[in-house]
């Protein structure tokens, strides 16, 4: 998928459904997915996201409710790493960027 293609992502127990651009889409519905349990920085990027904390920033300013928390996490080598964010989606506003650059 394209990075500026939009894809539409059904929103559970809210609005039924947004338009975001595509890395935007993908990186909503896997933090949707992960449920309670959240997924970190380092799930996100095994999943070919180079920049989560970005893109959750953006997300934020379209509207996304996305609790973060830092807290330890093993990578894929079994390395644990101290301090990575960890995202649990917690709802939607209806909110949009204001400017071009919130896009």
């Amino acid at each position: 998928m394209s990075v500026n293609q939009k894809a539409t992502v059904y929103l559970p127990n809210t609005t039924p459904s947004v338009d975001l651009p595509g890395l935007l889409a993908v990186t909503l519905e896997l933090t949707i997915n992960a449920r309670d349990k959240g997924i970190n920085t380092l799930e996100l990027q095994q999943a070919g996201l180079i920049d989560p904390a970005n893109c959750i920033s953006r997300l934020k300013k379209y509207g996304a409710i996305i609790f973060t928390e830092r807290k330890p996490a093993i990578n894929i080598s079994g390395v644990e790493h101290k301090s990575i964010a960890h995202y649990i989606y917690c709802g939607w506003t209806a909110k949009k960027p204001q400017t071009k650059e919130d896009y």
